[in-house]
């Protein structure tokens, strides 16, 4: 938020001042009759709208957040955020007063937002690609390495995907210390957990943007209907609403 633009505003690490809460309010309506199922875009949007950049910024407070507590959960929260936000893009274009705003403001917010939105999306398409090549690109590096054959890749080509895959993953080895620190945990507990956050990141990261890419095809296809479940707060709550079946 250091630009001030709200690209991708959403409810976690969000600090809201009151007296700007109260103004704006969260009662957004709908769009073509479907409720609004990411009101912190829209509001974010409607504090810009109003306030220009300067209304956002670091709030410097501490945090309590609550994750998913199943992959079924946490797919259909990642699902709403796209969606969601979807949704507000498509209701700015109805709004007089974002109209109003210079031309170049408009395409900023809207193309920046639709960029992190489609690599969002995509990343499952590229997970999944990768997962493919993998076992062979790994064969064929192993044998380079025992017989002297041809690598798979140049040595600069080779340089490139190491240094992505170490970015990649140390983000969320820097992540998961950062979630452990305070945990109470031993050294080797918490390096046991911050070991296996390491090793489920691909398949995770898969999942989740699988969920992005969903919602972006149900969008593309005209799907609009919508349904208001909220990410459960407890782990019963998780386990009957799976029971459910909503």
């Amino acid at each position: 938020m250091e630009s001030g633009a709200p690209l991708h505003l959403h409810g976690s690490n969000l600090v809201i001042e009151e007296s700007l809460e109260n103004e704006i309010g969260w009662d957004i309506g709908c769009l073509e009759g479907q409720p609004f199922i990411a009101e912190d875009y829209v509001f974010g949007m409607k504090a810009f709208i109003k306030y220009g950049k300067g209304v956002f910024g670091w709030h410097g407070c501490v945090m309590l957040e609550q994750p998913p507590f199943s992959v079924r959960s946490a797919f259909k929260q990642r699902y709403r955020w796209i969606f969601g936000v979807l949704q507000g893009l498509s209701a700015l274009n109805t709004n007089p007063m974002y109209l109003s705003l210079p031309r170049r403001t408009r395409l900023s917010l809207e193309w920046g937002t639709r960029y992190r939105l489609g690599t969002f999306a995509l990343g499952s398409v590229a997970g999944i690609l990768s997962a493919l090549v993998f076992p062979v690109f790994l064969s064929q590096a192993l044998d380079y390495l025992a017989a002297g054959r041809e690598a798979p890749l140049s040595a600069l080509g080779s340089a490139w995907l190491a240094f992505l895959g170490v970015m990649w993953l140390g983000a969320t080895f820097i992540g998961a210390w950062h979630n452990l620190a305070d945990s109470g945990l031993d050294r080797w507990n918490r390096a046991a957990e911050i070991a296996l956050a390491v090793l489920i990141a691909p398949v995770a990261g898969i999942v989740e943007s699988s969920a992005a890419l969903w919602a972006v095809k149900d969008w593309a296809l005209g799907k609009r209907e919508v349904a208001w479940v909220p990410t459960p707060k407890t782990k019963q709550a998780d386990l009957a609403t799976i029971g459910s079946g909503e």
